[in-house]
C-alpha cells in the first residue's frame, strides 16, 4: 500500500535490471527479505541496504516481516499462499497487488501452518479478521483453512447470537474484550465495547440497532445488506463497512453520534441527517460501486475507480477525488480537490482544485488543470 516496489535477483550476482533501477530511482530503504543463500554477501555488499530479515526458514522470514511492519498493517483480511513447491512463489507475488490494496499481511503456508506462523497470528488476529486463500486445495489445504479458524477460536470475544436487546435498560455494561453478532434483528444498548465489534455476515440481511453504544476499537460490518444498521447515540473511532453482496447497507445515525473515519469497501448508504453532533467526520471510498450519503460530512476522498456518489442532501465540506468517479443529485461540496482523470461533478463547489496534466467536467463543461471558484465556474458554463 505504500507502492515500494519488489525486485527479483538470484541468489550470487544482482540483475543489471535490478541494479539500473536502483540507481535510476531515489530509493530511501531497501530491504533485504532473505538470509545468504537467498541473497548473497557480494549482492549485500553492492547495495547501501536497510535492513535484511533473515530468519531460521522462509516461514520464520515471513514473520519477520510482518512483525516488523505491523503497525502499517491491518489484520482484518489476511491473505495465505503456498511457501514451497517449484515456482508457488507466483502465488504470493500474483496476490500482492489485491493485499495491497487493504494493507494486508501475506502469510505462506506448507502442507500446514508452520508453528512461529501461529505464534505470530495469535498477537496479531482481530475479532473481524478474515482468511483469504490465495490458491486452490492443492496449494492451500482445508487443513491449513482449519488451523487459522483454531487461531481465531482464541480471539477473546462475546458473541449475541440470538435475536433480542442487550444491555441493561438503567445504567451502563462494560464488555471488557471484543464483540461478535451474529443474529439478526439485534440491539445493542447502554454498553461500552473495549475492543472491537463485528457485525458478521451470518445477520445476512437483518438489522442491528445501536444505543447509547461506545466501540472503543473498529466495528466492522460485513452483513446487513439492503437493510439497516441504525446508531442512536453511537460513538465509534472508526467503522469499516465491506460485505460480499452489491446490495448496499444503509448505516444511519442520530442524535449525538460521532464516527471519526468510515471506510467503505462495498456498496452503501451514509445518512446522519438525524444527528446533531458530528456524525460521520471522514469518509473514505476504496471499494465500491455505488454509494449514497445524506447529511454533512468534513472530508470525502475517493479511490474507487468509477464510482457514483449520489447525494442527497448532502454537504460536503472536502472532497478529494483520487478516481474517476461521479458525483450527482443535490446539495453542496465547499472544496473539491481533484487529482485523477474521469471526475464528473453535477454539484458545483465552491472552489475546485483539478492538479496538473487531469481534466474533470463540472456542470457537464470540460475544465483543465487549474483552480476555480464558483464565480468562474458558473461563468463557464453561461458560454455557448
Amino acid at each position: 500500500s505504500k507502492g515500494w516496489a519488489i525486485l527479483l535477483t538470484n541468489p550470487k550476482n544482482l540483475p543489471t535490471a535490478v541494479e539500473q533501477h536502483l540507481k535510476n530511482y531515489r530509493v530511501e530503504n531497501i530491504y533485504l527479505i532473505g538470509g545468504t543463500n537467498a541473497i548473497s554477501e557480494n549482492i549485500a555488499g553492492q547495495i547501501n541496504y536497510t535492513e535484511r530479515f533473515a530468519g531460521a526458514n522462509r516461514y520464520a522470514t515471513n514473520c519477520l516481516i510482518i512483525e516488523r511492519f505491523a503497525n502499517d498493517l491491518d489484520f482484518s483480511k489476511i491473505y495465505t499462499a503456498p511457501g514451497e513447491g517449484q515456482n508457488n512463489y507466483a502465488y504470493a507475488l500474483a496476490g500482492v497487488p489485491l493485499a495491497a490494496q487493504t494493507s494486508s499481511p501475506i502469510l505462506l503456508n506448507s502442507s500446514n501452518l508452520p508453528a512461529e506462523t501461529k505464534v505470530m497470528l495469535l498477537r496479531h488476529l482481530k475479532v473481524a479478521s478474515e482468511i483469504i486463500a490465495l490458491g486452490d486445495e492443492d496449494v492451500v489445504p482445508t487443513r491449513v483453512l482449519r488451523q487459522f479458524e483454531q487461531c481465531y477460536e482464541q480471539v477473546l470475544r462475546s458473541v449475541f447470537d440470538q435475536q433480542g436487546v442487550y444491555g441493561p435498560t438503567n445504567g451502563v455494561t462494560t464488555i471488557d474484550g471484543n464483540l461478535v453478532i451474529t443474529a439478526r434483528d439485534v440491539t445493542v444498548q447502554n454498553t461500552v465495547v473495549e475492543g472491537d465489534l463485528l457485525i458478521s455476515e451470518k445477520i445476512k440481511d437483518g438489522e442491528v440497532h445501536f444505543k447509547n453504544v461506545i466501540v472503543k476499537g473498529r466495528l466492522t460490518i460485513r452483513g446487513g445488506w439492503d437493510s439497516r444498521i441504525t446508531g442512536t447515540n453511537l460513538v465509534a473511532a472508526s467503522v469499516v463497512i465491506d460485505t460480499k453482496k452489491s446490495d448496499e447497507v444503509e448505516f444511519l445515525l442520530k442524535d449525538k453520534s460521532r464516527i471519526g473515519v468510515v471506510q467503505l469497501r462495498s456498496n452503501a448508504i451514509l445518512d446522519d441527517s438525524d444527528c446533531t453532533a458530528d456524525g460521520f467526520t471522514n469518509v473514505d471510498i476504496a471499494r465500491a460501486e455505488d454509494v449514497q450519503l445524506r447529511g454533512k460530512f468534513n472530508i470525502v476522498n475517493f479511490s474507487a475507480d468509477g464510482v457514483a456518489i449520489w447525494c442527497r442532501s448532502a454537504e460536503i465540506k472536502t472532497l478529494n477525488a483520487r478516481s474517476g468517479g461521479d458525483i450527482w443529485g443535490y446539495g453542496s461540496i465547499g472544496t473539491a480537490n481533484i487529482g485523477s482523470d474521469g471526475v464528473t461533478l453535477d454539484i458545483i463547489p465552491s472552489s475546485a482544485n483539478i492538479a496538473e496534466g487531469f481534466r474533470a467536467y463540472i456542470g457537464g463543461k470540460r475544465f483543465s488543470a487549474g483552480t476555480y471558484n464558483s464565480a468562474q465556474i458558473n461563468e463557464r458554463l453561461r458560454e455557448p
